[in-house]
């Protein structure tokens, strides 16, 4: 069975290290050395439309992940989710706040939606451990960047000035796409799925016991990729260099971090897999030990892959890299367990906490000592939703 997971798995993550090296070690680092005036506005898009994303859109593919067990479709659930993802469209608001732009933030709200929708419909692929299919849409992902960057380097004259725009257009034509396909190759197994609901007693679903379980996602969404977002609005100079730090790290982290969200959850579902069985034991153990071994390699070539990126030299503490590094691993690793395991209504009133606690932290405490202390506030916060409810069930 470990077997099975690590294999599944790496496939995965071996999908998505490709968008992430085409992301994180090509387009940015040349967008960074074009201008850091965009290089800023394309980043804090990105990671802030990523800080509501995978929150929301998080939600509502593990929602469906916690009622259906084994490779079985849901048909009616699956529907009902999509009517639900409608309510993406409130990000509008958000995005508005937060200085995007009309056009901008009109683009992402709908992007957001179709975001939400693959991503719910994409775990039945998952689900039947069919993990090669996230190649492709890494693929789709991809292109806006790659097209952007070809933009910018070419001095495409169109584009001058509107670059940030044509991302967004561009995400959003690329995500339709893909849900056109994904709609195409899943429609078999939605019929089936249907027929075979046909006269039986459907999915109780209501409005209401979904949102806590969204609420709490979103909160634990923007409290794992926020960061990024929280020191642009706090500091615009320092952002530039933590943005090139974190964007680093997160390279080293991708690989076991995306084995460890959803292929390990897929895995649960479909095993039926309790938080205390000994499969579970036997993962964390290997788990534990890969990310002792990526912290530590990423010590030993950060200095080196950093200054090939950006073409200037480190000149931060190693132990940053380090911490950083490993805390944001274990944090995977427990989120994902308490989307799986926890109690929903505790998870929302702790991440709540969290957030509080992180913002006016960030008000209180010296600029370079927010994301130090916010990444061992939001790790020590889940390991409790995780583990209180546990014990009083």
């Amino acid at each position: 069975m470990i077997k099975k997971f690590l294999s599944g798995s790496g496939i995965f993550a071996l999908s998505v290290l490709v968008f992430s090296f085409v992301r994180q070690i090509v387009v940015f680092p040349a967008v960074s050395r074009y201008s850091d005036d965009l290089f800023i506005g394309l980043t804090f898009m990105i990671f802030t439309f990523e800080a509501i994303a995978y929150g929301f859109t998080g939600a509502i593919p593990d929602y469906y992940v916690r009622r259906v067990h084994g490779g079985a479709v849901d048909a009616e659930l699956i529907h009902k989710l999509g009517r639900f993802s409608l309510i993406s469209f409130v990000s509008l608001a958000a995005f508005l706040m937060l200085g995007m732009g009309t056009s901008v933030s009109l683009l992402l709200s709908v992007y957001l939606y179709l975001f939400a929708l693959n991503a719910l419909k994409i775990k039945i692929v998952f689900n039947k451990m069919r993990f090669a299919e996230n190649f492709v849409y890494m693929a789709f992902r991809s292109a806006p960047y790659l097209l952007v960057l070809w933009g910018i380097q070419s001095n495409v004259v169109w584009a001058r000035g509107v670059e940030i725009e044509c991302m967004a257009g561009l995400l959003l034509a690329f995500e339709c796409i893909y849900w056109i396909r994904l709609n195409a190759i899943t429609h078999e197994d939605m019929v089936i799925a249907a027929r075979a609901e046909s006269g039986n007693q459907r999915s109780e679903v209501q409005f209401f016991s979904i949102l806590p379980f969204v609420a709490s996602a979103l909160l634990m969404g923007f409290i794992q990729r926020g960061d990024l977002t929280l020191m642009k609005v706090l500091d615009t100079d320092y952002y530039v260099g933590y943005a090139k730090l974190i964007l680093t790290v997160n390279f080293f982290c991708a690989p076991l971090s995306l084995m460890v969200s959803s292929p390990l959850l897929s895995f649960m579902s479909r095993y039926g897999l309790s938080l205390g069985s000994k499969e579970i034991r036997h993962i964390l153990i290997w788990v534990a030990a890969l990310i002792a071994v990526t912290g530590l390699g990423s010590v030993v070539v950060f200095r080196w892959m950093h200054s090939i990126l950006y073409h200037e030299v480190y000149g931060g503490q190693m132990w940053l890299v380090f911490y950083f590094t490993t805390t944001a691993l274990a944090y995977s690793v427990v989120r994902t367990l308490v989307v799986k395991y926890a109690n929903i209504r505790f998870a929302l009133h702790a991440s709540s906490l969290v957030l509080v606690a992180s913002v006016g932290m960030a008000f209180l405490a010296p600029v370079a000592w927010v994301p130090i202390v916010f990444y061992a506030i939001r790790f020590l916060f889940l390991c409790a939703i995780l583990i209180i409810p546990t014990r009083h069930k």
